[in-house]
């Protein structure tokens, strides 16, 4: 699942943000209040996108997303802001920004707009994922093997989804926990090897080898043929 980062000095705002957007869209949201706290986590965790306010609390989001691009930051950055005028407009894009989003808005547009910058990358965010009999609608949170619906936990299905979309490719635990896990969770590796237990079960049957492998030193691989 997509890990978004939300940037905005308002609770409000970022209170229903993020409760929309893990709640409807099923994403891994975090938020923060400052510009500095902004900058250690775009320095320090993977995002795949960014929801970033134009004026924060002693700084511009506009001079923070300059700054991440400078630095070689390459993550998507969706704009929110109370200016609506066409100079704004080309002041965001020529600072970094990949969309904007004028305030107040609908949580669907927030939605849609966000998908708008997932599709700039396929690879990573096809809707459906076809592995062999398996078949994986990210978007639908349903995973199919051999025509049967499997019984996934919310975590088990976010992990399925990771490792289908680079199938035959290994994955510590650490990696797992940081694809599909807040940044800073205490959740432990002894916790992903519990997911793991259980999705392997779910994903094994009589007549064929196992789908969900391990190798020491490597990690996790999901392993069917496409």
């Amino acid at each position: 699942m997509p890990k978004i980062l939300v940037v905005d000095d308002d609770p409000a705002v970022l209170a229903t943000i993020r409760q929309w957007l893990e709640s409807v869209d099923h994403y891994v949201v975090e938020a923060v209040t400052t510009a500095e706290e902004a900058r250690f986590r775009l320095r320090t965790y993977p995002y795949d996108a960014v929801i970033l306010d134009w004026e924060l609390e002693n700084y511009s989001g506009v001079d923070l997303c300059s700054e991440y691009r400078r630095d070689g930051g390459s993550t998507p950055v969706l704009m929110l802001t109370g200016k609506d005028g066409f100079q704004n407009r080309v002041t965001g894009l020529d600072a970094g920004c990949d969309d904007y989003l004028v305030k107040p808005f609908a949580p669907q547009e927030l939605s849609a707009r966000l998908r708008a910058l997932f599709r700039r990358s396929p690879e990573k965010f096809v809707k459906t994922i076809k592995l062999a009999e398996l078949e994986i609608d990210p978007a639908l949170r349903t995973a199919v093997k051999a025509g049967h619906r499997l019984e996934l936990s919310a975590k088990e299905l976010d992990i399925l989804v990771f490792l289908a979309q680079a199938a035959g490719a290994y994955f510590t635990s650490v990696q797992i926990i940081n694809a599909v896990w807040p940044s800073e969770s205490e959740t432990s590796p002894d916790s992903v090897r519990v997911h793991i237990h259980k999705l392997r079960a779910t994903l094994s049957s009589d007549d064929a080898p196992p789908y969900l492998v391990s190798q020491r030193h490597l990690g996790y691989s999901l392993q069917m043929e496409k």
